[in-house]
């Protein structure tokens, strides 16, 4: 769970630059009857207090947008509450292309980066319809096939991705699936908004 908020810095016509800061609770916990052959279940760490976790992160983003093209960085959890830093980030780069007055293209390029693998890339393309529904495709360098879906409804996106992995991995973790319920709040309400700004 995480609560972000977003400010122009400086905007004209044809630019804008937007800061973002955030925080939120992180939940982790094993469920260790799932686990396959591949896992050691000796392990001291599944007979320890360490599950569940809780915890309090802190985020930060930039982005920059010139024309239809969006470059932004962001450290979703910058900060957590038991250690000073975690160096974890995203730089995403896309292009908005209008193939019609419906429809709407993002090419797009991802760069993450964490303290387990310094950088993975992730090409990809989304496409919108009246900014209602979304579907998006991609691979990333980690062998990792990408895909999602979403709806926007009056300021609530529901969306679900899914990563499969590719050649070894797979016989350890077959795939990952994420479903992100997002609340956009707009002062002024969505007339006051004006043109729309993704930093992540």
């Amino acid at each position: 769970f995480e609560l972000n908020t977003a400010k122009k810095i400086l905007s004209n016509s044809r630019s804008a630059l937007l800061a973002s800061i955030g925080v939120g609770m992180q939940f982790s916990d094993l469920r260790s009857g799932e686990f396959n052959e591949f896992v050691d279940q000796a392990d001291p760490i599944f007979n320890s207090d360490e599950f569940p976790q809780y915890r309090f992160t802190f985020s930060f983003g930039f982005g920059y947008t010139w024309k239809n093209l969006t470059v932004g960085l962001s450290m979703p959890a910058f900060a957590k509450t038991e250690s000073n830093l975690n160096p974890i980030y995203i730089q995403n780069t896309f292009y908005k292309y209008e193939v019609s007055e419906d429809i709407v293209i993002h090419p797009q390029l991802l760069l993450l980066g964490s303290d387990v693998k310094s950088v993975t890339g992730e090409l990809s393309a989304r496409a919108e319809y009246k900014e209602k529904v979304w579907l998006k495709a991609g691979y990333r360098s980690s062998s990792t096939f990408v895909g999602g879906l979403g709806v926007m409804v009056s300021g609530i996106e529901i969306g679900y991705a899914y990563n499969a992995f590719f050649q070894e991995f797979n016989a350890v973790v077959p795939a990952n699936h994420n479903i992100n319920l997002t609340f956009r709040i707009i002062p002024g309400g969505p007339e006051a908004a004006g043109r729309k700004y993704q930093l992540d």
